[in-house]
């Protein structure tokens, strides 16, 4: 039975080509010197321009795939030369050649794209990696004259046929892009594959317009940037894209808006689900039906908000909502972080109302009194807040150590609600947001609670650890960080005794500011690293 097993892959080897050898054997079709093209930055683009098909490989010396591949490419490459329609075969060290990998995209390797006369980009070579005849096999279709690539899936827009793309989709994704940006050219590939994803099994449509070209209509979108991606909704509803510049998370992000971004409330335990994180305010809207005009703003704000708010809609009488009147929306925080100096409820009832009260309702009430910061809002809803004091320990909310943790949170409450006209407060975990300690450079710190303020500049200041933690020394340093009596806090070596030699100063982080920031004078400056 072995050697029947032996025959049968022989067999298979011989009909795909009758003079190739397996490498290994006596009479390899591998013999003389090597046929495939080694390229880089030198010789890349003449070398593509100079054949009608080129199959460039981009390895890396160490990839074990990539020594794999090597006999296999090589006897495809010798196969396909002198074939009635020849196809070059080139490699390129990834490592070495580092400026073409990028510019291509290349995340893994090894990585084969097909550079064809007839196709204005690189193809993605998806076929067989071994034996060499099925390489050679499977480019013969794009060897032949008559191919053409098929047409792409990504729409061209100009300013002529703008508008009228974007009102015939229920959803599309439109990319602004400049023909010499190389971030451009690394998402086209991407961009293009995930438009044939999305067209498979959805409606979604993507496009791409050329900005140099087209600037007046880039400039009334306000692109300053390239690529800029926007999702257009039904036409008229715009937001910018977020997502990641990949084909999967591209396809997902566009797949997600599909479905709607609030949740049916139907009974009290629906609305309860919503307070699930103590972290996200809750966006509740109360409504009569769907032809509300408030219903339809809210929904067109939930789909640009979704991923930083909890969002939630009923057409029912509820008992936690029965004070409030539809049409209305309302913003809730969860129990963990309202305080007995806070509303309950916030709640936005405007008569002709338009997308941007939402949006100042929402900015008003979206931080309580004392929040929590963590790694997804800190960036969406806290980076704006300055100046801002942390206080940073050990959060935990678990029925066994809630108490522990709102012992802390309660003692600078009345403080915060003193000072909330002048700074926003927040609590912070140790362990999840550690990056906050280093920056204060309280990672060494031995105290159960450490606090850190950013000013409106964002010079830090840290509260010093030589008295007890109470919200009177808590009050006091807030009061002198407010009357401007406390030192900012820099990570900063020494000042070096010789600050100044042969004229030329040398700067640390304690008198940067005093040096560098001079408006009284130029200043070069050069950063170096010793290293």
């Amino acid at each position: 039975m072995r050697s029947i097993l032996i025959l049968a892959c022989t067999c298979l080897l011989a009909s795909a080509s009758d003079d190739f050898v397996m490498p290994d054997s006596g009479n390899s079709i591998l013999s003389g010197p090597n046929v495939v093209v080694d390229l880089g930055q030198n010789n890349f683009t003449q070398f593509i321009q100079q054949h009608s098909i080129v199959v460039a490989e981009f390895y890396a010396p160490w990839c074990h795939h990539c020594k794999q591949l090597a006999p296999h490419y090589e006897a495809a490459a010798r196969l396909l030369k002198d074939s009635e329609n020849p196809v070059a075969f080139a490699k390129i060290d990834s490592t070495v050649e580092q400026t073409l990998a990028q510019e291509y995209s290349i995340e893994g390797y090894p990585t084969l794209k097909i550079f064809h006369k007839n196709s204005p980009r690189p193809i993605d070579y998806d076929g067989p990696r071994q034996p060499g005849p099925a390489i050679a096999d499977y480019m013969k279709k794009f060897a032949d004259p008559s191919w053409t690539p098929p047409p792409s899936d990504v729409a061209v827009l100009t300013s002529e046929n703008f508008s009228e793309f974007i009102s015939n989709q229920e959803l599309a994704l439109v990319e602004f892009y400049a023909p010499w940006c190389g971030h451009c050219k690394r998402l086209e590939p991407k961009f293009e594959k995930a438009a044939t994803l999305l067209k498979k099994d959805t409606n979604i449509r993507l496009a791409k317009i050329d900005a140099t070209t087209h600037a007046d209509l880039a400039s009334s979108h306000n692109v300053t940037g390239y690529p800029t991606l926007f999702v257009y909704r039904k036409g008229s509803k715009r937001i910018v894209y977020d997502g990641e510049h990949t084909e999967d998370g591209i396809v997902s992000y566009m797949k997600e808006l599909l479905s709607l971004p609030s949740r049916e409330i139907r009974n009290v335990n629906d609305y309860k689900s919503l307070f699930q994180k103590n972290d996200r305010p809750v966006i509740i809207g109360v409504f009569q039906n769907e032809q509300d005009a408030l219903y339809q703003l809210f929904i067109d704000y939930a789909y640009k908000t979704r991923k930083i708010f909890q969002f939630g809609h009923t057409f029912e009488k509820l008992s936690p909502l029965s004070d409030v009147q539809a049409p209305a929306i309302v913003l809730q925080h969860h129990t963990d972080v309202r305080s007995k100096y806070e509303k309950e409820k916030f709640i936005f009832n405007k008569d002709n109302a338009v997308d941007n009260d939402i949006e100042q309702f929402v900015a008003q009430n979206q931080i309580p009194l004392v929040g929590i910061i963590t790694q997804e809002n800190q960036r969406n809803i806290y980076l704006s807040r300055r100046p801002i004091c942390i206080l940073i320990y050990d959060l935990d909310f678990s029925f066994d150590h809630r108490e522990r943790t709102q012992y802390w949170r309660t003692k600078i409450l009345k403080v915060a609600n003193n000072f909330k006209s002048k700074c926003t407060f927040a609590i912070a975990d140790e362990e999840k947001m550690s990056t906050l300690l280093k920056e204060f450079g309280l990672e060494d710190s031995g105290e159960d609670v450490n606090v850190g303020c950013y000013d409106t500049k964002g010079l830090k200041y840290r509260m010093e650890d030589n008295d007890e933690f109470t919200s009177e020394s808590f009050e006091e340093f807030v009061d002198r960080l407010d009357k401007g009596k406390i030192k900012p806090y820099f990570k900063s070596q020494p000042i070096p005794k010789q600050a100044i030699v042969n004229g030329i100063h040398t700067v640390v982080g304690k008198t940067f500011d005093k040096i560098v920031n001079d408006d009284k004078k130029h200043v070069v400056i050069f950063f170096y690293a010793p290293w």
